[in-house]
């Protein structure tokens, strides 16, 4: 051995040998040296895979590129079996030498148990089984790697719901999650709180037993999480819960799931809603939809013919002509049901109501079926009184009943009746329809001084010699005929009139098939005089009733012609066109009568199922889908701003707009006011 200062150094090399090596051939030599190392096979750092001790020279842990979203099962949200299939990688420079997987989120030493040996590889991937721990709930899982020199990796993890396993017991099926997916505020789109309603259901063949709704970004909630709400066992379960969005005006999203005694829990089920507090969302908005057919399951039914209207306390009434469900339905500004009024089977008729309610001076609400006969239902939903045999049945039409300004009921059938607040009849005007069909398929108009005007269609007798034709008649509050206006032959009135500042009735005319070039919009003078009529072309018809602006416009929709598309049209005082809109499917008509809000925006619907709403320059504010057909029904207007209208779906539509009520006009809407009173005062 060489003395300590001679700056000589001895380093063993393989099988024993040795080199010397001189403090200033250092830098030179050393290379050679693990070189040699190398090629013999043992001694030197860990990442050799011989025999021996010696340095370590590796300090770089393996890099893994296991792809977090795809890790277990392909990326799959759930699974229903603890077996499964995860996919893991890295690399190494030097070689990957283990692996560790675990749903413990503690990095694990390089010698701790649970590690998996591999043939040493820089490069390594693949596809493993793994058990995940037992109970249903969201899952966890970590992997980990390490090379021959003991550094371990950083970790990745993957998530996936274990839903359906049984916790005990011999119930394996999950519950079935019937939530629909517009369940938040009863398909609303913006709210203006923070408090919110879940419309949410669930069956299970046991039993539902809880249930659980969040805003987490979690796919499913665990048995164990805290927030489940339990709820008393039911093979059938729904309800109206509460629930408290979070705080910030953005667009939330709530998910709702369900579970049983055993621990099987549902998929879920999501809705998203716009929380608008501190600015005002942009219209259309829905607030809530009202579906009049979840009364009477399976039932069906339409609103087709019905145009809301509005009570001083803000109920909205509407009629609904379904097999089961036809009837009156009074629903609180929230959209939950007040009541209803089924006029259907087996218990009152078996006759659709094809007119709007119309709300009495003491809230009493008032309807005709397709018989004609009148029905009066106090405001708590209970009949008051009604006709019977009135008139033989109406086919198509919408003969809605005014109401004057002391009570007396005014409705069209075979002839004109007038009926005291009490259901007496008042008296029968000497107007007679002799052949059996109807004459009157409108509604009336009643004017300052007390006329009532209607439009009617048929053969008449006794008024004054038979005669066959179309007409407009003005009748004095006392049932004799003040004046009658002769239309032409094979014509039809839908359209009730519309009365302007000046006294001028407005009203549409649908002229037979062989007459396709002459559909009108008629103007009359107060005295029985035409003032103008507007002729429609393309053979477009008319059953839209008319509305009238501030300015005077006349607006008014007409049904699609045989090669064209249905158009709405504004027109001027004296009769000439303003401008003209044609919606956007061929064959698709407006049955819609046009509303006209208090910023001077008009509304309509149309057989597209889209609520449009017009700017008073004739362009395209915007439009709303309702997802099925508007007919007859037409829009309503509250004082927040809530338009209110029905669809063939059977469904109640409130949408949030920028229009605080109706115009101020001599006729905004059809029957002249949220109330359907028909009456110009």
């Amino acid at each position: 051995m060489l003395p300590d200062d001679s700056w000589y150094k001895e380093m063993p090399i393989c099988n024993g040998g040795g080199i010397l090596i001189k403090r200033n051939m250092w830098a030179v030599v050393c290379l050679t040296v693990l070189v040699g190392l190398s090629a013999c096979g043992g001694g030197g750092g860990s990442d050799t895979t011989g025999g021996g001790g010696g340095t370590t020279s590796d300090t770089t842990a393996p890099k893994n590129t296991t792809a977090s979203n795809f890790m277990i099962n392909g990326g799959a949200s759930s699974t229903s079996s603890p077996l499964n299939t995860i996919s893991i990688s890295a690399t190494d420079s030097v070689g990957v030498t283990g692996y560790f997987v675990s749903e413990t989120s503690t990095t694990p030493s390089a010698t701790a148990s649970g590690w998996t040996s591999i043939t040493s590889t820089t490069s390594y991937s693949a596809d493993l089984s793994f058990t995940l721990s037992s109970g249903n709930g969201t899952k966890t899982v970590y992997v980990w790697f390490k090379d021959a020199a003991g550094n371990v990796s950083t970790s990745v993890s993957g998530t996936i719901a274990l839903q359906g396993i049984v916790g005990g017991g011999s119930d394996s099926t999950a519950p079935i999650n019937t939530t629909k997916s517009n369940f938040i505020n009863r398909g609303a789109t913006a709210v203006s709180s923070t408090s919110v309603t879940l419309s949410i259901s669930a069956t299970d063949d046991v039993g539902v037993t809880g249930y659980y709704a969040s805003e987490t970004s979690a796919p499913y909630p665990g048995d164990t999480v805290s927030g489940w709400t339990s709820i008393t066992s039911a093979t059938s379960y729904s309800a109206d819960v509460p629930f408290t969005l979070s705080s910030g005006d953005a667009t939330k999203r709530v998910s709702v799931w369900f579970k049983d005694a055993a621990g099987n829990f549902s998929t879920s089920m999501s809705a998203t809603i716009a929380l608008h507090i501190d600015t005002p969302p942009i219209p259309p908005w829905v607030k809530w939809v009202y579906t009049t057919w979840t009364s009477i399951p399976s039932s069906g039914g339409a609103i087709y013919y019905s145009s809301p209207a509005i009570g001083d306390d803000g109920t909205i009434y509407v009629t609904n002509e379904g097999t089961a469900t036809r009837g009156l339905y009074a629903i609180n500004p929230d959209g939950t049901l007040k009541w209803s009024y089924l006029k259907g089977m087996p218990t009152v008729g078996v006759w659709d109501i094809m007119s709007s309610p119309v709300l009495g001076p003491d809230g009493t609400i008032y309807m005709q079926n397709e018989r004609s006969n009148l029905y009066a239902v106090n405001p708590n939903g209970s009949l008051k009184w009604n006709t019977t045999n009135l008139f033989t049945s109406l086919a198509v039409g919408l003969p809605t009943p005014s109401v004057g300004s002391d009570g007396t009921i005014y409705i069209g059938a075979d002839s004109i009746y007038a009926f005291n607040p009490d259901g007496t009849l008042k008296w029968r005007s000497n107007i007679i329809n002799y052949v059996g069909s109807s004459t009157f398929r409108s509604g009336s108009a009643i004017a300052a001084d007390g006329t009532i005007y209607i439009g009617g269609s048929g053969y008449f007798g006794d008024f004054p010699t038979n005669y066959g034709s179309t007409a407009i008649f003005a009748i004095n509050p006392d049932g004799t005929v003040k004046w009658q206006y002769l239309m032409k032959d094979n014509s039809w009135i839908f359209s009730s009139p519309a009365i302007g500042a000046d006294g001028s009735i407005y009203l549409g005319v649908e002229t037979g098939a062989a007459d396709t070039d002459n559909n009108y919009v008629y103007a009359m003078n107060p005295d029985g005089t035409l003032k103008w009529r507007y002729v429609v072309e393309g053979g477009r018809t008319i059953r839209s009733s008319p509305a009238i602006g501030s300015d005077g416009t006349i607006y008014i929709g007409t049904k699609a012609g045989p090669v064209v598309n249905a158009v709405f049209l504004a027109l001027n005082p004296d009769g000439t066109l303003k401008w003209f809109f044609p919606i956007d499917e061929f064959a698709a008509d407006i049955y819609c009568s046009p509303t006209i809000g208090a910023n001077g925006i008009i509304y309509f619907g149309a057989e597209t199922g889209f609520l449009y709403a017009m700017n008073p320059d004739g362009t395209l504010a915007w439009k709303y889908s309702t997802n099925n057909g508007i007919n007859w029904s037409s829009p309503a207007i509250a004082s927040d701003g809530t338009i209110y209208i029905g669809n063939n779906d059977g469904k109640l539509f409130a949408i949030g707009s920028n229009s605080l009520g109706l115009a101020n006009t001599p006729w905004p809407r059809v029957h002249h006011d949220n109330k359907n009173t028909g009456r110009s005062n």
